[in-house]
């Protein structure tokens, strides 16, 4: 029997507490969290950040008031090349990222409906869809930042409309991409089908997912926060230390400093950020399951496989060591 948005809220939190905190597998759980970095879905949500094409002149009124708080001696101008060249790496890179997050979000699909995690294995299975999915959330992303030029003065519903749309392809368009081995546009079709005939349904979901993210993002907002504090005490000290060997050894910035600057500040961004995955785990995952659990009333290819997991995992733990 379908169950309504607010009915698939108990199973969700069921299945979550019962995979990650009952039965908890520190194995499991790190898994997750490396899926959790990789999609970006943290405290349920996931988003795609836009880059600025604005690079400031030494000579700039604006960079002339940032002066006071830079460090002293430092001079963009002859950096500027230097700058340039990270800044084309770091685009490169947050490309290669989107689309280990598009696999990703098959491979959570997945982890969530059988309770098992192999990435390795995983990303082979789900690479091919996962770039199809890639190259529509690139052209999603183009769009939305296309309409946000044309239209700046309504970024409130363009916004509120990428994150329905969103929403909508993470948690209904991934599982028919994976369990009819469709591609983007004809899972489109088929899923728009299925919407046509429970328009209010779905329109009830998506309004229940986005008070849900509010919430969850109001609470593991600040845990993170507060836990990813405890953990920048180390960061603290290694960065005073760097500071006092700096002036020991007058230092200056040169393209070898700043250099090690940006290693040593992308390493400590991808430690706060894994801190952060370890702590919205839960939250990743529960909304996974909240989406397989609304769908599979109205999706019998998703019932279907989910009794089928249901069977799996009941043998495997028959069948696990001191199993009664």
């Amino acid at each position: 029997m379908p169950l309504s948005a607010t009915e698939a809220v108990r199973p969700a939190f069921a299945c979550t507490w019962r995979r990650l905190a009952e039965r908890f597998r520190l194995g499991f759980w790190l898994r997750v969290s490396v899926i959790v970095m990789t999609t970006g879905n943290f405290f349920g949500s996931c988003s795609l950040d836009n880059f600025n094409n604005y690079v400031p002149s030494s000579h700039d009124p604006a960079f002339e008031e940032l002066r006071p708080f830079l460090p002293p001696g430092l001079k963009l101008g002859p950096l500027m090349p230097y700058l340039v060249i990270i800044a084309v790496v770091f685009i490169v890179v947050a490309i290669h990222w989107t689309y280990a997050a598009s696999v990703s979000h098959f491979i959570l699909f997945e982890t969530v409906l059988d309770g098992q995690c192999e990435l390795k294995q995983a990303w082979e299975r789900w690479k091919r869809q996962g770039f199809r999915f890639f190259l529509w959330s690139l052209a999603f992303f183009l769009a939305t930042l296309l309409a946000f030029a044309v239209a700046p003065g309504a970024w409130l519903a363009i916004g509120l409309a990428g994150f329905f749309i969103g929403a909508v392809a993470r948690d209904f368009l991934v599982p028919v991409m994976a369990l009819e081995n469709r591609n983007v546009l004809d899972g489109w079709r088929q899923l728009l089908a299925m919407m046509r005939e429970e328009k209010m349904t779905y329109t009830r979901y998506l309004l229940m997912k986005l008070l849900l993210a509010l919430v969850s993002t109001l609470v593991f907002g600040v845990l993170t926060f507060f836990v990813c504090l405890i953990a920048a005490i180390p960061l603290a000290g290694l960065g005073a230390g760097i500071v006092a060997i700096w002036k020991a050894a007058a230092l200056t910035w040169t393209r070898v400093t700043v250099s090690s600057v940006e290693i040593l500040g992308m390493g400590a961004l991808a430690y706060l950020l894994f801190i952060a995955s370890l702590v919205s785990a839960p939250a990743a995952y529960f909304f996974q399951a909240y989406a397989i659990y609304f769908m599979a009333g109205r999706y019998p290819l998703l019932a279907g496989r989910m009794e089928s997991s249901r069977s799996q995992q009941s043998r495997r733990r028959q069948s696990a060591p001191g199993a009664a």
